[in-house]
């Protein structure tokens, strides 16, 4: 069994509720940086670079902490820009079980989230 968690750039602290009483063998923390999140809502440049620069902080924190993190750069060939693209591909590349979230600050980031069950077919 493989839990994935994912983080999103709002939800870096290692007291995040998804994050307690986790077996962290069993489990991989993924984080995403996502061209379609970036630019859905106008941030300036600074402010999207300053959030990325945290969230690959807190990735190297949770590694130093015992867990198995797959980060997503902006730049990799492979990101499918997308939080939802980036579930999916990390549940089908870890095997993942099931999908532990904390609900997005923002509307239309939660009502993302509740999709992710039927069209990746993991609860």
């Amino acid at each position: 069994m493989t839990m994935l968690i994912p983080v999103l750039g709002d939800q870096l602290s290692p007291s995040l509720a998804r994050l307690q009483n986790v077996d962290r063998s069993k489990a991989v923390v993924l984080l995403m940086e996502a061209w379609d999140e970036a630019t859905d809502v106008r941030h300036h440049k600074k402010k999207i670079a300053f959030i990325f620069s945290a969230m690959r902080h807190f990735a190297e924190e949770l590694r130093s902490d015992g867990w198995s993190v797959d980060y997503v750069a902006l730049e990799d060939p492979k990101n499918t820009q997308s939080f939802t693209g980036e579930v999916a591909r990390a549940a089908r590349k870890y095997g993942a079980t099931t999908i532990r979230t904390v609900a997005g600050a923002e509307y239309r980031v939660s009502q993302a989230q509740k999709t992710w069950s039927d069209k990746i077919g993991i609860p």
